[in-house]
């Protein structure tokens, strides 16, 4: 290796010259790049057509190609008049295209993120007639349900409906309904009546002619037209019916109804799983089928009512009704015996059924009718899930492994063929990578291929690089790794084995570094959690709801028992020390706290009383731990030095979904309601609520002492005030992580498909287009950012983003205080200036900071629980600083040539102070532009 030097100088006392070797590696920019072909096995490439919708003569669907991505086609019949629409997001990428509803002989469809903003789309089945119809400010959803030539839509304010066109597109009213509309609308005459949250509503597309006609309905299921009048099921028992002028009546049942379907005079339905049915004429319910039947979906094609009903002798069947007892059977059994297969498609067609189902010899569609023997059509190599019927014929999506998912039409008898292959060649199989933990200079996660099934992989951020760590289930079966996380050079995991089932592991890289740690019989550990503890310890918690519940520690070596206890949460580690939420008795759950020894693994305090509490720890704020409590009916917020005495009570607050320390304050988000995020410095006074965050889950990241929140509406960042709190990103998409690497925080975006960047202000939070996500995890590593994406050619594969620079935290510190040092830094630019900051030092004495030669691996040090990032006898320099006040922050210049790009160094920090020698974390830097 060449190694050039690196000058850098040093700030206070003057300039130090440095010269140490670093890793070069190619700098690749702001682009995403397929990382490696996991599993290249060939595959015919697929359209994948879906949400098949039947308009006029029309059938309308989507289907994804290589050259236009997902995009609106239709199909006529007629091979020429099989066409593709739209060209939304032009090559391969992709706007989402969902609601495809039928209107007339048009279809109307929502083009956008499903968070908003949204527009409305019409199409007659031409490409000049697809058209935008109106652009919305927000979300908006097509209710199905068509009246007078118009159909419902819902914005978060508001009802509307349209007709497909500009003009026809108007707004009702501001809509007070409890949850929105709920599933589709049923229509009489020229009325909707719909159901939302527990309430039925009724609207004529006016203002004065929408209003509620039950306030407590609590509908399991949606209305249904019988005859001039609209039923539908209570929750807590009764068919209802209204009629046109919105007048109700009842028909008792003695159980809620779950399910209600309509043949000419009669109503069918499910009650407590049991098929009942009346006669609109006499209203007197009579029972179909057994008692210890389940029964679900009922389906209405002509004149009959298909169901799938579970018994004993059957398992979960096809049955059929005409609304009377002895015209209620079985009519296809498609797994004799006990056992069922999976049932994909109940299509009606023709007067009875296309059924497909799904065993594990493959995929099987038939035809199946009340008074004819089933019809068997084609096998499949997998479920057939979205069709629709037209003009005699039906349409759907199949892989016959030949084609891959294409496009295909059945007469209901030998006519079942291939239609269409709307996208040729051949394309590799996925991998579909998942489970991201980053180490020092790699990257570790699971992903199948056709020889080893899903096993370990590892990567270093190059194709040539990335490799299987090891196969513990040899062949094609899967060991199903879950990874834990990786501290002091070990990997934590869990996986299973042909001989031990499962395991949590320890692995170095390295096939023989792999080790079994802890064994359960249970399929649930993977509910397991690790949590560092020192430098080269780990507490494992085994939450197993089936087998006993307990905490280990481990080096990655050997596990050692602690103590028995069912851990509700993660731990949280306050210096060298772990605070466990454990169940100690029936439905109580206690604070403990843990060092690592069974001397040391001890209760801190007990907040039951004269009832049970449930408390879960949330974050360390300094030397002491913030914890929720649920104390009878009441959650509170809780702050904690270790003992009794010194454990408060802050304020109510709800469970915590996210927490996120930075520097004397911690900033949560609430797991119930809307995503509320909360700042609190451990008192009273300092702790509040600072806005309510529109989307759901949330997450927490950190650059260079801005705080940013992911939720699936957009991005935010806050300085800890509520007028600090502002939007940066709106309505976007986003996935449930977020990684780091100290100068830009990455999400994955979903729709539009991307790496969400950004520094902590508006203008520099930017998406960079990558291939269509594969909603798995993120991981950052060594100025990387890794994820999962399918460009329609390889399947979905690990791709790397390489970012350039980074400021990458490795393992912790050591010492003999319970608080260990932590070294932080913000990211090195060339010509700029970085810092350097020592937290969780004495209240005096000297540091020496110490920048030495990258090493792969941590070094321990005998006779100590410490490890050090370098090499002690390599290419190093080193200068001490005086602190007090118990920090020490250094500014760095990093020179601006050309020379120190790319370069990569580690930095370690010795305390000296009347507590002895302490040794923090290392900090890999990694200098880029």
């Amino acid at each position: 290796m060449t190694h050039r030097s690196l000058r850098l100088p040093m700030t206070c006392a003057g300039v130090l010259l440095l010269s140490i070797g670093f890793l070069p590696c190619r700098l690749l920019g702001q682009t995403p790049q397929l990382l490696a072909d996991v599993r290249p096995t060939l595959r015919p490439a697929d359209s994948s057509p879906y949400d098949f919708v039947a308009a006029g003569s029309n059938v309308f669907f989507t289907a994804r190609t290589s050259a236009y991505g997902r995009e609106l086609w239709r199909c006529d019949g007629t091979a020429t008049g099989t066409v593709r629409l739209t060209d939304l997001s032009p090559g391969p990428s992709e706007v989402r295209i969902a609601h495809l509803t039928k209107v007339g002989t048009d279809v109307v469809f929502v083009v956008g993120d499903p968070a908003g903003p949204q527009d409305l789309w019409a199409s007659d089945g031409t490409v000049a007639g697809t058209r935008r119809v109106q652009a919305f400010g927000g979300s908006v959803w097509i209710i199905p349900g068509e009246a007078g030539g118009s159909v419902l839509l819902m914005t978060r304010d508001a009802l509307w409906r349209t007709d497909g066109t500009t003009s026809g597109t108007v707004r009702i009213d501001a809509f007070q309904g409890a949850l929105g509309i709920v599933g589709p609308a049923a229509t009489l005459g020229s009325s909707w009546f719909f159901r939302s949250g527990s309430e039925i509503w009724r609207t004529d597309g006016t203002a004065s002619g929408t209003q509620r006609i039950d306030a407590a309905a609590r509908p399991f299921v949606d209305p249904v037209v019988v005859g001039d009048a609209i039923c539908y099921a209570g929750a807590t028992g009764g068919v209802n019916f209204v009629d046109a002028t919105s007048r109700r009546f009842v028909v008792p049942t003695s159980s809620p109804v779950t399910e209600v379907a309509t043949v000419p005079g009669r109503v069918v339905y499910v009650s407590a799983g049991v098929v009942h049915a009346f006669e609109v004429a006499d209203l007197q319910p009579r029972q179909l089928t057994g008692t210890t039947d389940r029964a679900v979906q009922l389906i209405v094609s002509g004149s009959r009512i298909y169901f799938l009903l579970r018994d004993a002798t059957h398992g979960q069947e096809l049955w059929v009704s005409d609304g009377t007892s002895i015209g209620t059977h079985l009519v296809h059994d498609a797994e004799p015996g006990p056992n069922s297969p999976q049932h994909d498609l109940l299509l009606p067609y023709a007067g009875g059924l296309l059924h497909s189902f799904t065993r594990l010899s493959g995929t099987t569609l038939v035809w199946v009718a009340d008074t004819v023997p089933p019809r068997f059509l084609r096998a499949f190599g997998a479920p057939i899930v979205s069709a629709a019927t037209s003009g005699g014929l039906a349409w759907f999506a199949a892989d016959d492994g030949v084609a891959g998912r294409e496009l295909w039409v059945s007469d209901g008898g030998a006519g079942t063929r291939l239609f269409a292959d709307l996208e040729t060649g051949l394309v590799s199989e996925g991998s579909y990578p998942a489970f991201f933990v980053a180490a020092a200079d790699a990257m570790y996660f699971s992903a199948y291929d056709d020889v080893h099934g899903r096993e370990l992989f590892v990567t270093d951020g190059t194709s040539a690089g990335t490799r299987l760590v090891v196969d513990l289930w040899p062949g094609r079966t899967s060991s199903d790794p879950v990874l834990l996380g990786w501290h002091a050079g070990v990997l934590y995991f869990v996986a299973q084995t042909a001989a031990a089932g499962y395991q949590i592991w320890g692995s170095d890289g390295t096939a023989a570094g792999t080790r079994p740690l802890v064994s359960s019989p249970s399929t649930l550990l993977f509910l397991a959690r690790m949590r560092p503890l020192d430098a080269t310890r780990v507490l494992l918690n085994v939450d197993d709801p089936v087998a006993s519940a307990s905490v280990w520690v481990s080096d990655g070596r050997t596990a050692s028992y602690l103590t028995d206890v069912r851990p509700i949460s993660d731990q949280v580690r306050v210096g060298s020390r772990a605070y466990i939420a454990g169940l100690v008795a029936p439905g109580k759950y206690d604070l403990m706290v843990s060092d690592g020894s069974l001397a040391g693994t001890r209760l801190v305090v007990s907040l039951n009383g004269s009832q049970d509490a449930v408390v879960a720890p949330v974050a360390a704020l300094g030397e002491r731990v913030l914890f929720t409590a649920l104390i009878g009916t009441t959650h509170q917020l809780f702050v904690s030095d270790g003992t009794a005495s010194g454990t408060q009570a802050l304020l109510p607050m709800a469970p915590i979904e996210k927490a996120l320390t930075v520097g004397a304050r911690t900033y949560l988000i609430e797991a119930a309601g809307p995503s509320a995020l909360w700042v609190t410095d451990g008192t009273t006074q300092g702790t509040r609520r600072l806005a309510d965050l529109e989307g759901g889950t949330a997450n927490l990241t950190a650059v260079d002492g801005r705080v940013l929140i992911g939720t699936t509406r957009g991005v935010w960042t806050t300085d800890g005030t509520s007028a600090g709190t502002v939007r940066l990103r709106d309505r976007q998409l986003l996935g449930a992580s977020a990684v780091s690497d100290g100068r830009f925080a990455y999400w994955l975006s979903l729709t539009p498909s991307g790496i969400l960047r950004s520094d902590g202000t508006t203008a520099g939070t930017t998406l960079l287009p990558t291939a269509a996500i594969t909603p798995e995890t993120i991981g950052q590593a060594a100025g990387r950012v890794y994820f999962g994406a399918d460009d329609l050619l390889h399947g979905s594969e690990p791709f790397v983003l390489d970012t350039g620079s980074a400021a990458q935290e490795l393992g912790v510190g050591c010492g003999a205080r319970a608080v260990v040092p932590e070294l932080t830094g913000s990211v090195p630019l060339l010509g700029g200036t970085s810092r350097l900051r020592l937290e969780g030092l004495p209240e005096a004495g000297v540091a020496a900071l110490r920048l030495q030669l990258p090493a792969p691996a941590p070094v321990s040090i005998p006779g100590t629980a410490c490890v050090t990032w370098g090499l002690w006898n390599g290419p190093s320099v080193q200068w001490t600083r005086p602190f007090a006040g118990g920090r020490l922050d250094e500014l760095l210049p990093i020179p601006g040539t050309r020379d120190l790009l790319d370069a990569a160094v580690l930095i370690e920090g010795v305390v000296a102070s009347t507590a002895g020698l302490e040794l923090s974390n290392g900090l890999r830097w990694r200098i880029g532009r």
